[in-house]
């Protein structure tokens, strides 16, 4: 996280949850079941290197598993039963999703890495649908009450789903 970047927020009363339509769905993969979503984690592994080329430090499956081993946690997004992206999330600041940064308070949760494939067909509004529906299972299922991350300045369609989905520009951080 740089100074330029935008610290995000959510507090859990001002979160608003959408309606899903049946055919997405979501589930969640940690150090206990990664193993049992080896397929999955690798085509989205593949979607992110097809669709930005430019991504020298992209995740590989191997990268995905050092993840989970430190304490980090996925949402695999499908859409019409096909793995789409994912998103992270952690208890603690994990900027990398492997080395500590920051603790966070009893009830934060920190997210980030939202990754939604535009080269699956799909809704437009797949990205802003699927980080909803994993902002209502960390809030709602999970029982946090504050989600926390950041957005590089200049992903401004990132910036959009963000403000779209309710979270606040505000400096948690420091």
């Amino acid at each position: 996280m740089i100074d330029s970047d935008y610290q995000v927020i959510l507090y859990k009363e001002n979160f608003k949850e959408f309606l899903y339509p049946s055919h997405y769905s979501m589930v969640n993969v940690d150090i206990k079941n990664y193993t049992n979503y080896k397929s999955e984690l690798t085509e989205i592994c593949n979607l992110v290197k097809n669709q930005l080329p430019d991504w020298e430090s992209a995740p590989s499956y191997h990268d995905l598993e050092k993840r989970y081993n430190s304490n980090s946690k996925s949402v695999v997004f499908y859409y019409n039963q096909n793995p789409i992206g994912w998103g992270w999330y952690n208890s603690d600041v994990r900027i990398n999703w492997i080395d500590l940064d920051k603790k966070l308070e009893e009830n934060w949760v920190y997210g980030g890495g939202l990754f939604v494939s535009k080269l699956i067909e799909r809704p437009k509004d797949a990205g802003m649908i699927n980080y909803n529906k994993w902002l209502s299972y960390c809030i709602n299922e999970l029982g946090y009450d504050v989600f926390c991350g950041y957005c590089h300045s200049w992903n401004i369609p990132a910036m959009n789903v963000h403000l779209g989905n309710g979270l606040i520009i505000e400096n948690w951080y420091n």
